[in-house]
């Protein structure tokens, strides 16, 4: 199929492996320094993949190329999280950020691409790594995002991010990237009955291995 057809990344069909960056923003509760709040973007709906759902402040994909951000090829996680909240957030983060995000253990992970993703490629297994950085914020930042990536970034409850979670809002993958920071910073044991820890946990279940996912004939393109 000629490349201009194609309407999302096709980096699936040649089973490359994907890797991408993922920003948590969050801030401890003034009264409470064990409530946390946690900052989320509202993807954009004119975006042709997950139009309106939720995601991190800032997360992208590895690029070769700076996308006229003023970086060269993303040779650094660092520098694709640089890029990323100058195009997704337009940089609204205060001097010397950078230095103080916490990169936690990257996340592997396997998905069917369905309609979400595009028209392209359904049922292909994409194959991705995902490494999250964490900020802690002592005041709320003034958001300035791109809104032709992000609609809004909205302040939200522990509890109301695990209703969304459960109500299947999030993009998938940064779903993912969000429980691993709820188990990370211990925020769902005394929230969560227990029954939404199962329900938890079946989100982050094991994927099937490579052999039992659906032959590449059976891949629409």
């Amino acid at each position: 199929m000629p490349r201009s057809n194609w309407t999302s990344n096709p980096t699936p069909v040649f089973g490359i492996v994907t890797t991408g960056v993922h920003l948590n923003i969050y801030k401890r509760d003034a009264n409470d320094s064990n409530k946390l709040w946690i900052f989320v973007a509202k993807r954009s709906g004119e975006k042709r993949t997950f139009s309106g759902m939720y995601d991190q402040c800032a997360a992208g994909g590895y690029q070769n190329a700076g996308g006229g951000f003023g970086e060269a090829n993303d040779t650094t996680a660092k520098e694709c999280l640089k890029r990323e909240v100058k195009e997704e957030i337009n940089g609204s983060l205060r001097a010397g950020w950078l230095e103080e995000v916490k990169e936690a253990s990257p996340i592997q992970f396997a998905v069917l691409r369905d309609e979400r993703w595009g028209k392209d490629f359904l049922g292909a297994p994409e194959l991705g790594v995902k490494i999250p950085f964490d900020l802690e914020v002592k005041e709320d930042p003034i958001f300035k995002p791109n809104p032709d990536e992000v609609d809004s970034v909205e302040k939200k409850s522990v509890g109301e991010i695990v209703k969304d979670l459960l109500d299947h809002k999030f993009k998938p993958n940064s779903a993912l990237v969000m429980i691993d920071f709820l188990i990370r910073h211990g925020c769902l044991g005394d929230i969560s009955p227990g029954d939404v820890l199962d329900q938890m946990n079946k989100m982050l279940k094991k994927h099937a291995i490579v052999n039992d996912l659906p032959h590449w004939s059976d891949v629409k393109s």
